[in-house]
């Protein structure tokens, strides 16, 4: 009787794992596409707020828009937008492929020496150029991407 009632223990203990199923975790590129708004930029001479005004009058934003090549590369759009009172003018640089991994919580990646890292809503975008100036900006997804 002993060894019926084990054996029964066994096999629910054994069918209730089987049935317990993990799903799966989304692709990590489908986890970060989007339009993010750019919110600050960083570099070792002054920071800027976004949207910016300057003296003359022009007002500069800037939107990374982050599309996916495959599960771990993505494609970023970064396009600063310069508008006055007769003109707008966006200019976009294309940069990929960022190849993302994903550790602590976060998903991060490279794309030659330029860096960018995502946690939760948030992106943060390390640009770093020839002349040895690294600008970093910051940013949130909009809510409708």
């Amino acid at each position: 009787m002993k060894a019926n009632f084990i054996f029964h223990l066994v096999c629910i203990v054994l069918l209730a794992s089987a049935c317990q199923k993990e799903e799966p975790e989304i692709p990590l590129a489908n986890q970060v596409v989007g339009e993010y708004t750019i919110h600050k930029g960083e570099s070792e001479l002054s920071d800027y707020d976004f949207p910016f005004t300057d003296e003359e009058g022009n007002t500069y934003s800037i939107e990374a828009v982050v599309s996916k090549n495959s599960d771990f590369e993505l494609k970023i759009i970064f396009i600063i937008t310069k508008e006055n009172d007769t003109v707008r003018i966006g200019d976009p640089t294309v940069l990929e492929p960022f190849e993302i991994a994903k550790a602590n919580g976060k998903i991060s990646g490279t794309y030659g020496v330029h860096e960018v890292e995502f946690s939760g809503q948030q992106i943060l975008l390390r640009l770093s150029y020839e002349s040895g100036e690294i600008l970093t900006y910051t940013g949130t997804k909009n809510t409708d991407s």
